[in-house]
């Protein structure tokens, strides 16, 4: 599942995980504190992902109004959503390719440093 449909900012939206998602998520995403910072980024980087994949503005629309949606508006969004909401939304994200492929990736980076700092640590031994 990489879709999911949810009821936030007054409106029933699309949130889209995929390679754009993933990018988006990492540009917002706080990795100093990302408990608390990680379903913000997660729900910003699925509506505009959304917008982006349907080839529409990234707008919140009243009657003829506009309005660009920020990533102030999405947070403050997202703190009125129930958790069982917050649970799906998180659960089509983990489940998403693109985040699977990010896992994977990042698993690769951190046995690289690992092996890095044994290597380090053997050689100052010698």
């Amino acid at each position: 599942m990489s879709y999911i449909q949810i009821e936030i900012g007054g409106k029933l939206r699309g949130l889209k995980f995929n390679q754009y998602a993933s990018i988006k998520f990492y540009k917002h995403v706080d990795l100093k504190d990302y408990d608390a910072s990680s379903i913000y980024a997660m729900v910003y980087a699925g509506l505009a992902a959304n917008s982006y994949v349907k080839r529409e503005e990234f707008v919140d629309k009243d009657g003829d109004k506009e309005t660009p949606i920020t990533f102030e508006m999405v947070c403050d969004w997202v703190d009125k959503l129930t958790d069982e909401v917050v649970i799906a939304v998180a659960g089509a994200f983990t489940e998403s390719e693109s985040f699977k492929k990010i896992i994977k990736e990042s698993e690769k980076i951190a046995d690289q440093e690992l092996t890095k700092k044994n290597l380090t640590i053997s050689s100052e031994k010698i």
